[in-house]
């Protein structure tokens, strides 16, 4: 006689960087002998303390869940990882970039007179960002949260200055995308009117000598009034 019944197994190896409460395995009687399927177990039974499979990343430091509690899947390239138009992630740290060297701005996150650049005190506006990076011996990239920001912007010579880093990202705060979700994100500069020289100007650039990127931002800049009989086109 076979008889098919569902069984819970539950196994912990020390060394194993988590124990699963285990799974549901199917277990075939037939005269009083036990068949256990070979797939049978804990889906992180083969895990290595702090060691992730190939291809994929432990970001968020918590060792449980699918892929011995490594939750992000990336394709490693290299240690660099230059920012690009397409927000590849080269070298899997979780955003476009080098996480580390990033100065990070968000307008509802930000407190320039706390800030120090870091995901977790992020600036609150992206001038004072680019103020603090052209004061660094190494001048940092500017990495901008995906919100709306009203400023009119001067450019230092050798700081980039990067929209895209989701703030509400969360999985990875600041993680560059183009999407939330099924939502488009983007960062968008909202520049004032002003007369004179830069009026239509939402990034102005003076006495640039070294590479100096600004990239990744919807600008909208509004032009001061026309005198009479005059135009103004930006």
């Amino acid at each position: 006689m076979r008889v098919r019944s569902l069984l819970w197994l539950s196994l912990c190896v020390p060394i194993y960087a988590a124990c699963a409460n285990g799974s549901p395995v199917e277990e075939e009687e037939e005269d009083g002998g036990a068949v256990v399927r070979p797939d049978a177990g804990p889906q992180n039974q083969n895990c290595e303390a702090n060691k992730c499979p190939n291809g994929y990343y432990d970001l968020d430091k918590k060792p449980v869940g699918p892929n011995c509690g490594c939750e992000y899947a990336c394709t490693r390239q290299g240690d660099d990882d230059p920012l690009d138009p397409d927000f590849v992630d080269a070298n899997c740290d979780g955003i476009d970039g080098v996480a580390g060297q990033c100065i990070f701005v968000s307008t509802s996150l930000g407190n320039d007179g706390a800030a120090d650049g870091t995901a977790g005190k992020p600036f609150k506006t992206i001038q004072r960002a680019i103020q603090f990076s052209f004061e660094e011996s190494k001048r940092r990239p500017v990495c901008v949260s995906t919100e709306t920001y009203a400023e009119n912007l001067e450019l230092k010579d050798g700081v980039g200055v990067y929209g895209g880093f989701d703030q509400a990202n969360a999985d990875a705060p600041f993680r560059r995308a183009k999407k939330r979700g099924a939502t488009d994100i983007a960062t968008v500069l909202n520049a004032a009117a002003v007369s004179g020289p830069l009026a239509g100007t939402g990034a102005f650039a003076a006495d640039i000598k070294q590479e100096t990127h600004f990239e990744s931002f919807t600008v909208n800049v509004s032009l001061p009034d026309a005198p009479d009989g005059a135009s103004l086109y930006g």
